[in-house]
């Protein structure tokens, strides 16, 4: 990939959405969500380049999202700058039920630990157990335990 301004800009397009919703997933706080976020699509363009098609372009954008995300949470926690809590807070749009619910179950996968909340993100956007797999670089067979594990928690967690 050459990684001109037009390539770019129809990739900005495509994987922001994703983007970020795995960085709300990691970040209740806006500020810190959005700086992952443009962190994340500057890496992306600086490294555009360099891309070479040895995985799909959505692998590399999202181990560029959870590389990003893991990295800065470890320097907020370093510099023991509070705003990042495990609990999404995501505002509810509508006063009716399903949305009640969809806060909730972000709530509850913000409680869960980070790499088990990555999982769960990317297999909510719509994400192949191998997609994952590849993504995460961990095996097919250690994700389905993973989301077989995590499962219940939600649940669990959904009841109280």
């Amino acid at each position: 990939m050459s990684g001109t301004e037009t390539e770019f800009e129809e990739i900005y397009k495509k994987y922001y959405p994703s983007v970020y919703r795995i960085c709300g997933s990691m970040f209740s706080k806006p500020d810190m969500r959005d700086d992952v976020v443009q962190e994340v699509f500057i890496k992306v363009w600086q490294n555009l380049k360099f891309f070479k098609n040895q995985s799909s372009l959505f692998t590399w954008i999202y181990r560029i999202t959870i590389n990003t995300s893991l990295n800065y949470k470890s320097r907020v926690v370093a510099n023991k700058t509070t705003g990042y809590e495990s609990v999404v807070h995501l505002p509810v749009e509508n006063n009716n039920l399903e949305d009640e619910r969809k806060r909730q179950l972000q709530n509850c996968i913000g409680k869960l630990r980070d790499d088990e909340r990555i999982i769960v993100s990317l297999y909510l956007e719509g994400f192949s157990y191998n997609e994952i797999s590849e993504i995460v670089g961990i095996t097919v067979t250690n994700i389905g335990v993973k989301l077989n594990r995590i499962k219940p928690k939600l649940k669990i967690c959904m009841e109280d």
